[in-house]
């Protein structure tokens, strides 16, 4: 199976990192959002996948969210395969 091509570079995944971590960090600093606000929440799990791609080690939420989602699958008989498609393990070659 041929890699997959990322639709974005490495420097543009970083920049748009630096960019929202940067307005997380403004908006807390200056009082218009606290970290238990819903639209945070939204934007931390965006920066955790961003995180995730990536390679940070200092965080990994996503990627253990992930792995989570993944041993709750094969515990309903399912599994994801490289293709991404999402199968009973019976049919799983």
């Amino acid at each position: 199976m041929a890699q997959p091509r990322l639709a974005k570079s490495p420097l543009e995944v970083q920049r748009a990192h630096d960019l929202l971590v940067g307005m997380m960090m403004a908006a807390v600093a200056r009082g218009l959002m606290t970290p238990d606000d819903p639209d945070m929440q939204i934007l931390i799990a965006t920066a955790s996948v961003l995180c995730w791609l990536l390679g940070h080690d200092y965080n990994q939420s996503f990627g253990d969210r992930l792995e989570g989602l993944e041993k709750i699958l094969r515990e309903h008989g399912m599994a994801l395969t490289d293709t991404g498609q999402l199968q009973l393990k019976e049919t799983v070659q």
